[in-house]
């Protein structure tokens, strides 16, 4: 989810769920392990967008790209 704070800043935040299935052996030992690693992911950030107008001048061609 991004939300726009104005004047190019923005505020990011996300939710991840993974699902990992994975065999765990202990080399000499005969022990092995079936185990789920099923993590939640958390995330935030801020960016910013810089306007290409600034940094190539007012002849540059702007694509406009529309954040989800």
């Amino acid at each position: 989810m991004s939300h726009s704070l104005g004047c190019g800043w923005y505020l990011n935040a996300d939710v991840k769920k993974t699902f990992i299935d994975t065999n765990i052996r202990w080399n000499g030992t005969g022990v092995r392990v079936d185990t789920d690693l099923d993590p939640w992911i958390f995330s935030a950030g801020v960016g910013y967008r810089f306007n290409l107008r600034d940094i190539f001048g007012h002849g540059a061609q702007i694509v406009s790209v529309p954040i989800k």
